[in-house]
């Protein structure tokens, strides 16, 4: 008996085979998208998650950065309110000096104060500025080293009145005037006997006065008037003492009582700037030395003393005629010249 092949049963072994040849692939293929999916997702969450990370890290930084620039702005303001800070109390700092600096001025020249029995002088405060020093061409009988041109001159102080012989006698010790009195102003002093004197009285004051220069005298002198005298175009015996018995310019100074002799220093009337016998009386050293053109001297103290060094006398005296009280009229000699009527006033700035 032979083994036959069952027709049903090869059909059924055909069929299996062809639905897996079908089958198969398609599962295998299915298999394998489903993983390049997975890895198509890893990959994607990879690159978000990176993402993420480096946008995480943009905000710190982003973040720090605004940090930093706040700290910056606030450490900057901080210095700026410190700055400030430090601005007001150097300026409140100096204002309170200088405060006490002109308490201490007010004090120290408060009328006749008297420390250690000298007598320190009144003095005037004179705000500085710009004049015409010299006198024009048409003004009467001017000399022919006063050429006019402009001068500024700063703030400065000068004496109310010539200095006494008493002020000389209490620092001194001894009075080398030829016309006595406390009151009258000392006379037959010498620029070098001034010096001396302007020393001691430093010393035992603690201030820094000194001659004015010949530029501060004269703007004093004129106080504000560009006239001949202060007094205008003329003077007389009763604003000035003076050799009264020879006239100026027709114009009546040829008046009044010729005194033949000097007088206290609060005689006659001030000038407008409060400044007693700034023309007569007697002549006043200044610390310029002489320059017939000028060229600056006239702005400065010499510190030279030789001999032959000339300084400039001003103001005329009691013997003088009215030409040469005129303000812009101009005097020297030399630092040992000495003369009864040669006297001077103090200043500083």
């Amino acid at each position: 008996m032979t083994n036959a092949v069952n027709p049903k049963r090869l059909f059924f072994l055909i069929f299996l085979f062809v639905i897996i040849s079908i089958l198969l692939p398609s599962h295998v293929t299915q298999a394998k998208t489903i993983k390049e999916r997975e890895d198509e997702l890893h990959q994607e969450k990879v690159l978000m998650a990176q993402k993420v990370a480096k946008r995480e890290q943009q905000d710190r930084a982003k973040k720090a950065a605004e940090k930093q620039v706040a700290e910056e702005k606030r450490l900057a303001a901080k210095i700026a309110e410190q700055k400030a800070i430090q601005q007001a109390v150097v300026k409140a700092t100096k204002q309170a000096e200088k405060a006490a600096e002109q308490k201490r001025d007010v004090d120290a020249e408060k009328s006749t104060v008297q420390k250690n029995n000298v007598i320190e002088p009144e003095m005037i405060a004179i705000k500085g500025g710009c004049f015409l020093m010299g006198s024009p061409d048409t003004e009467k009988e001017r000399g022919d080293n006063e050429k006019q041109h402009q001068v500024c001159v700063e703030d400065f102080k000068i004496g109310k009145y010539e200095v006494t012989q008493a002020q000389w006698q209490a620092v001194m010790g001894k009075n080398p005037s030829k016309f006595k009195g406390d009151d009258l102003p000392v006379e037959s002093v010498s620029y070098n006997d001034v010096q001396d004197f302007i020393n001691k009285l430093n010393g035992q004051t603690g201030q820094r006065y000194r001659l004015p220069t010949e530029a501060e005298w004269e703007y004093a002198a004129r106080a504000g008037t560009r006239t001949a005298f202060y007094t205008g175009d003329c003077i007389n015996t009763n604003q000035a003492n003076y050799y009264g018995n020879y006239d100026y310019n027709n114009c009546g100074a040829k008046i009044g009582v010729y005194k033949k002799t000097m007088v206290a220093v609060a005689s006659y009337p001030a000038n407008p700037w409060g400044l007693y016998n700034m023309a007569g009386n007697v002549l006043e050293w200044t610390c310029s030395v002489y320059d017939k053109d000028y060229g600056d001297s006239e702005k400065q103290c010499s510190s030279n003393n030789n001999a032959n060094i000339r300084h400039v006398i001003r103001g005329g005296s009691w013997i003088n005629i009215p030409n040469d009280l005129r303000s812009a009229f101009r005097n020297h000699n030399t630092p040992n010249y000495s003369i009864g009527i040669l006297g001077f006033r103090l200043s500083k700035m």
